[in-house]
């Protein structure tokens, strides 16, 4: 019984999960020595793309999954131009946790937003809140969904309608609540497609009834 083995090994798991945070530090740390210089070479996304297939492993889990494929199309003809450069600088950005990673708090990382953002159906659907809101405590987010009939509840379910993510997000977000709701909600999609949309604090301000 239980999740562990005769020899209380830890379950497959646990162990992938540690695996995953080691490697989530590793490529936290190897962004920001790319990010140093403000810009990122042709030999530096060649060694980004041959570490991320060496962690393949982690292919389907965030943000590899939104590396991995950024870094491969880029490569794909064998030149990094300028505007593939600028797409690989804001997705690093992201997974650093914004424009300055070494501020206290930052712009909020790049999430998996829907794209175009969805008009936001408030009666009755589950919303879950995540990283710090501009508009300020979260209470007050919570109080104008609350007002347009939705509920609003503590972690990502199967009944989850909205992620919603706050403007901004702290440097250590991926190993935080903040993080893991959105992995959550990654994961739904995968499974589920249409079954969640994860959108943006301005996303839902701008669908609220005006006063």
């Amino acid at each position: 019984m239980g999740t562990t083995g005769g020899n209380n090994a830890p379950s497959p798991a646990i162990t992938f999960r540690r695996r995953l945070d080691r490697s989530v530090d590793e490529l936290i740390g190897l962004c920001r020595g790319i990010l140093a210089d403000g810009e990122i070479n042709q030999s530096e996304a060649e060694f980004l793309l041959d570490w991320l297939h060496r962690h393949r492993e982690f292919s389907n889990s965030f943000p590899f999954n939104v590396l991995y494929g950024r870094v491969e199309a880029a490569l794909s003809d064998g030149v990094l131009d300028q505007e593939e450069q600028k797409d690989l600088l804001e997705k690093l950005h992201s997974v650093v946790g914004g424009e300055h990673w070494d501020a206290s708090a930052s712009r909020a990382i790049w999430a998996p937003f829907d794209n175009p953002s969805p008009v936001i159906q408030f009666p009755r659907n589950d919303f879950v809140l995540t990283g710090k809101f501009a508009i300020g405590p979260r209470f007050k987010m919570e109080s104008f969904i609350s007002m347009e009939g939705g509920y609003v509840k503590n972690s990502v379910t199967q009944n989850t309608r909205y992620l919603v993510i706050g403007t901004f997000g702290s440097r250590d977000w991926m190993h935080s609540s903040y993080g893991r709701k959105i992995e959550a909600a990654v994961a739904m999609q995968s499974q589920r497609p249409n079954s969640i949309s994860i959108v943006s604090e301005e996303c839902i301000l701008g669908c609220l009834t005006p006063l």
